[in-house]
């Protein structure tokens, strides 16, 4: 069955019968495999996959699959290095089932599983690793070509950090060097960000500074000069306009709210009435820097606000989130240091959200790093189920259109419109995901300490 065709039969409102069938499907394969793990077939295994996927696809669906994904005969199958770009290939041939690039939800998760168990003491961390780099190989290659298509214009540049890493802890250099070279493609044609594009420029240098032989030629000695140079301006270059960009943001932000009280004296009123509303007694307990941001946006959603300035809105929702997850979340506050940003290769706390919520492209953490983020939303007390697919969704939202208003002079871009920002508010505001979101990042009387 296709997955298409699967999860239009599980989303049909007037056939819940369907998916009781799935359901009871899902059970007698788990029952299969705990009788007599030997009688079930890859090909039903990855049936089961697809169908827990069309039962939940919110972040982390896999999780609850160990006993899917230890039987799978991919994961106990040792593989070479030679044969890591092609191993999940042909284990789809030999086992008689097929998962293509329409399919790249399960096939990132089975990746990211791969990923979060290499720690594992039943499996081999390099062997995992392997597998890991493998699924992605293949996701890849059945991507190729359809790089320009919105759906799937992120999976090589959003997954490219993390096959960089797989293939330098299994130390494939040929493979980073490759990968690198695609994700200077991805950079150029716009779909890869300057944070990430500096990152691989990074590995591609280590790789040509442990290729170098004693002796090292000319040639060698001068791309590595260049290179070295290319890298140390990009990173200052980089830095020096985030940090521009933050003084810009907080110098645009002054500038706005003097147009908002310029045709309203008693901004921001009107929205902090209504903010303190729909917050409750929560609103008092949000930063007061947070509260400045989201009056600002929520005024500037008005369209006779927004037809003139369609930035304004998107960025303070962005820098919203951004100081309540750095105030709750770091220290003092909170129990993170910013030294779990670096590892994560971001500046940007929404982004490493998106990598511990499991979200499609996001760069995944080590498993120190995981409970790291989950000891602080513990010690903040955050709600429990914080990071749904619909906050994930938005955050990325915010994450990618704050850097595409930051960046309005990078590589094939557009000015950001009115009808971005209405693909923003949808994503963002409507769907009423912000405010719990906010509420829920630290301890109330009704949640309690719990961990998100």
């Amino acid at each position: 069955m296709d997955l298409h065709e699967l999860i239009t039969e599980l989303n049909d409102p007037e056939d819940d019968c369907k998916r009781a069938a799935v359901q009871v499907r899902v059970r007698e394969l788990r029952g299969r495999v705990a009788l007599d793990p030997r009688s079930v077939t890859n090909a039903e295994l990855i049936q089961g996959i697809e169908d827990l996927f069309g039962l939940d696809s919110s972040p982390g669906w896999l999780k609850e699959a160990d006993w899917l994904m230890d039987t799978l005969a991919f994961t106990c199958t040792p593989i070479t290095p030679r044969d890591v770009p092609t191993a999940w290939a042909a284990f789809q041939a030999d086992k008689g089932f097929e998962l293509d690039y329409w399919d790249y939800p399960i096939l990132e998760a089975i990746s990211f599983w791969y990923f979060e168990h290499k720690d594992d003491p039943r499996y081999s961390e390099i062997q995992m690793v392997a597998r890991c780099a493998a699924v992605l190989e293949y996701l890849f290659a059945r991507v190729r070509g359809r790089e320009a298509d919105d759906e799937y214009s992120d999976i090589l540049a959003g997954n490219g950090l993390t096959i960089l890493s797989l293939y330098w802890g299994l130390k494939d250099y040929e493979r980073v060097k490759f990968y690198a070279n695609l994700l200077d493609l991805e950079y150029r044609a716009g779909r890869l960000g300057e944070e990430q594009y500096l990152t691989s420029l990074q590995f591609h240098e280590e790789c040509l500074l442990r290729e170098k032989e004693p002796s090292v030629t000319t040639t060698h000695a001068e791309l590595h000069k260049i290179n070295e140079s290319l890298i140390k301006l990009l990173s200052d270059t980089w830095t020096d306009r985030e940090s521009k960009i933050d003084e810009l943001a907080k110098a645009n932000a002054k500038l706005y709210e003097e147009l908002a009280r310029q045709k309203d004296s008693t901004y921001p009123e009107l929205a902090r009435r209504e903010l303190s509303t729909l917050f409750g007694t929560d609103w008092n307990r949000l930063a007061p820097e947070t509260r400045s941001h989201l009056e600002r946006g929520l005024t500037f959603l008005q369209e006779h606000y927004a037809a003139h300035s369609p930035t304004a809105a998107p960025d303070a929702f962005f820098m919203a989130v951004k100081v309540e997850v750095l105030t709750r979340l770091f220290k003092p506050l909170g129990l993170l240091e910013e030294e779990i940003l670096k590892r994560a290769n971001t500046k940007n706390p929404l982004k490493l959200l998106l990598s511990y919520g499991g979200h499609r492209g996001a760069m995944p953490l080590t498993k120190q790093d995981r409970e790291l983020i989950r000891t602080a939303f513990q010690n903040a007390g955050s709600k429990a189920g914080l990071l749904s697919q619909t906050v994930l969704v938005g955050l990325q939202r915010l994450a990618d259109d704050r850097d595409r208003i930051a960046h309005q002079e990078g590589r094939q871009s557009r000015p950001y419109t009115f009808e971005d920002l209405q693909r923003c508010k949808s994503e963002v505001w409507t769907k009423g995901w912000l405010i719990p979101f906010l509420k829920g990042i630290h301890s109330t009387e009704q949640n309690g300490p719990t961990a998100a």
